[in-house]
């Protein structure tokens, strides 16, 4: 059995070298890095994942979009 893997390391808004859309406040919540991930994933075609986040938000964004999905 042949499996195929990808990995896809998102670029979080408002972390690292990504803008962060309107005021940070209003726009960085948990669900919104959540529903960043679901189109990311979405427009990859991914239909099932491994999740993984570090400790902090991608943490808590991993955790949430497994939780939200299943």
């Amino acid at each position: 059995m042949q499996h195929d893997y990808r990995v896809i390391v998102p670029n979080v808004r408002g972390f690292g070298g990504s803008t962060h859309p309107g005021d940070v406040q209003s726009s960085g919540t948990i669900i919104d890095v959540v529903g960043d991930m679901i189109c990311i994933l979405g427009h990859a075609n991914v239909a099932q994942a491994v999740v993984i986040g570090q400790v902090g938000l991608p943490a808590r964004a991993a955790s949430h979009l497994t939780t939200d999905i299943l």
